[in-house]
């Protein structure tokens, strides 16, 4: 039943139907920091953005931008976690995915697409901070 939940609620989200998907998930093997920091990603809405540095504030972390960065970029449920939606501090792309997904230029242009679909415009300066 879980399989076909989580199956139904991408389909959902990927069409459009849905901006959130309320799964619970278990993240084996993922570390405290990295829970910590996808925590925070979780909370960012639909069609909103934060930078590296606010979601390092907003876990109670301020200075640790660059290592949420890398939490970030090890997430392992790109959609469910949506790390998409966290940018560079000048509001640009950042990147995207750890480079474990496939080459960097896909994956970005992959991250420019999710953000456009939530009506994200880039740079996206006024929104992040």
């Amino acid at each position: 039943a879980f399989v076909a939940d989580a199956a139904d609620g991408l389909a959902d989200l990927l069409a459009g139907r849905r901006h959130v998907l309320d799964l619970q998930i278990a993240l084996p093997g993922v570390s405290a920091w990295d829970r910590a920091v996808l925590a925070g990603v979780a909370t960012i809405g639909w069609g909103e953005v934060t930078s590296y540095g606010r979601l390092a504030r907003l876990i109670g972390r301020p200075g640790a931008a660059r290592a949420a960065g890398g939490a970030v970029g090890r997430n392992p449920l790109g959609l469910v976690i949506p790390c998409h939606r966290v940018l560079a501090g000048d509001g640009s792309i950042g990147g995207y995915g750890g480079g474990w997904w496939g080459p960097r230029e896909e994956l970005l242009d992959l991250k420019r697409a999710l953000l456009a679909r939530e009506g994200v415009a880039l740079p996206a300066r006024d929104l992040v901070g």
